[in-house]
């Protein structure tokens, strides 16, 4: 399963200690540019990596001189210690695989051969805008993987900062589509998909001042262009893939600027958690003042969205166990994707690491509780 763990402008000479499902794990860039991912402890006597340093393809560990290559092979141990071949062997560490996309830093604890990556490079424009960004945030981990796919949110949580609305007055829904089933595997294309609407009353004075700035822009060049109007319909098409239980693919719209926000809230500890995200824009005929506005846009919606609406309410939700849950026909995608994931429990766990929290997290489905294969809203 892949996930972002850090930005790559984040990991330089050193190495990094990351969580991936509660597990840490020392990311590290090799003399040649070649990345490594390990378990974040010497083979030796559990010294974590991290503390350690880069001698040209390996890591060594500062405590004892142990070194390790990028397959978590012990390479070399100091003489001192009369070590034979088989006790070198003994002393390798877990591999996790590494690939760098998107400005982001991505491990997983299987190959690309059992865990094809999950994003669709294809689709992404050649001259990109690209922001990245990590924050801290609290909340059971459950409830922010309920959330991944519950877009209907959008009209009232993000009424203010997404539409020209506001929670008294929120956007409509049209065209709901669920794609997401019980049985659906990782990546799950696409997740929901459906349209907002709303009629434009001007910029809320919640807006973000990118924002705002550029909707005055925006104003500006429809008068200019004889193409002013009183009243105006907004509307955004809105998409979001489940890449894996914890990151979302979502396309929406930001004006009339098409957004990709590829975006993963990765585990940390019980109530904390590290959201790690990516967001592209098709950057052809934007000049420089066009990519400014657009990365600061792209980056305060990021943060409005997610760190400021979603952070604070989630990070006090309580999670709702399935028997309690009442499930209206959006809340589908929650079933599906409890499903989802003690289905990939079952069938993975054996992978992980003792003491990972994919282990030992109990987000699963009541089996009476499945959604209908027959609903109108869900994906033929």
């Amino acid at each position: 399963m892949w996930l972002p763990v850090l930005r790559s402008e984040e990991l330089t000479r050193d190495p990094m200690r990351v969580i991936y499902w509660g597990t840490p794990v020392v990311v590290f860039r090799t003399t040649s540019g070649r990345l490594g991912a390990l378990e974040d402890l010497c083979g030796h006597r559990g010294i974590p990596l991290s503390c350690g340093s880069i001698r040209g393809e390996n890591i060594r560990c500062d405590f004892h001189h142990f070194r390790f290559n990028t397959d978590g092979d012990c390479v070399n141990i100091p003489s001192v210690f009369r070590a034979d071949d088989a006790f070198q062997r003994k002393c390798g560490v877990r591999k996790f695989h590494v690939r760098e996309e998107l400005g982001l830093i991505w491990i997983s604890i299987e190959d690309e051969t059992a865990a094809p990556f999950p994003v669709d490079l294809a689709g992404l424009p050649e001259d990109r805008i690209l922001v990245t960004g990590a924050f801290d945030i609290g909340g059971d981990i459950r409830v922010w993987m309920d959330h991944y796919l519950d877009m209907p949110h959008f009209a009232w949580a993000h009424a203010e900062s997404s539409f020209f609305a506001s929670p008294e007055r929120p956007a409509a829904i049209e065209s709901p589509v669920i794609g997401v089933r019980a049985d659906s595997t990782y990546p799950a294309r696409p997740g929901v998909e459906l349209d907002f609407h709303i009629r434009d009353d001007g910029p809320s004075a919640d807006f973000a001042l990118s924002v705002r700035l550029l909707l005055l822009l925006a104003n500006v060049r429809r008068r200019l262009s004889g193409r002013a109007r009183k009243e105006r319909v907004y509307r955004m098409h809105a998409r979001a893939d489940l890449l894996t239980p914890v990151c979302q693919d979502t396309w929406l719209t930001m004006g009339r600027m098409p957004v990709r926000i590829i975006a993963s809230v990765n585990p940390i500890a019980e109530g904390k958690n590290r959201f790690v995200y990516t967001s592209v824009a098709d950057g052809r005929g934007q000049g420089r003042l066009g990519r400014m506005l657009a990365r600061r846009l792209m980056r305060d919606s990021v943060l409005q969205h997610l760190a400021i609406e979603d952070g604070q309410m989630i990070a006090q939700a309580r999670y709702v166990e399935c028997e309690q849950l009442r499930a209206t026909e959006f809340d589908q995608t929650i079933l599906a994707m409890r499903s989802m994931f003690a289905n990939y429990q079952r069938e993975k766990a054996k992978l992980y690491p003792e003491g990972s929290m994919m282990h030992s997290l109990e987000y699963g489905p009541d089996r009476s509780i499945a959604p209908s294969a027959d609903n109108s809203m869900i994906e033929s």
